[in-house]
């Protein structure tokens, strides 16, 4: 009796989790206690890139309340970085990065509903060259910005901010 009861815990298959399954679970820790800004992680999208091999990562993130306009720029920095960080340390071929901030905005008839509020973009190749170990995350938005004005839309950096909280 005891030994097919053993027989039976081993016979378990194994869950293997994917690359993919790793990044979503490590994005997902990283969204977590932001700071003023009350924020979830959504989904994580890997798209087709520019190459066979390469990929695009959309990741969408809610935001249900934050404390004013400025800390919720400076929030949702921290959380970019993060985020950016799973995405290019994780060992996928991810050369661009969208993170999408979704929340309630009330159009201008007053009618409420969810929508994108902000959005950060990064290039693999401007991630690679922040000394993250000193870089202040909460001024991310102004580095993507400067770095869109310089390299175009074409350069895959960029920080929209498409309504106020």
């Amino acid at each position: 009796k005891q030994n097919s009861v053993n027989t039976q815990q081993q016979a378990k298959p194994v869950v293997s989790i994917t690359p993919e399954q790793q990044l979503e679970a490590s994005i997902r820790e990283q969204v977590k206690n932001p700071g003023a800004t009350d924020a979830s992680f959504i989904s994580l999208e890997l798209q087709k890139g520019d190459s066979a091999s390469d990929k695009l990562a959309l990741v969408k993130i809610l935001v249900t309340s934050t404390f004013s306009n400025s800390s919720f720029i400076r929030d949702t920095g921290r959380i970019s970085a993060k985020v950016f960080n799973a995405i290019y340390t994780s060992g996928l071929p991810i050369s661009n990065a969208f993170i999408w901030y979704s929340g309630e905005v009330t159009d201008r008839y007053g009618n409420k509903k969810q929508d994108v509020v902000l959005t950060y973009s990064m290039s693999k190749e401007v991630f690679q060259k922040i000394n993250w170990s000193n870089f202040d995350s909460r001024n991310l938005c102004d580095l993507l910005k400067a770095e869109g004005r310089a390299g175009g839309l074409e350069s895959g950096n960029n920080c929209v901010q498409l309504a106020n909280f």
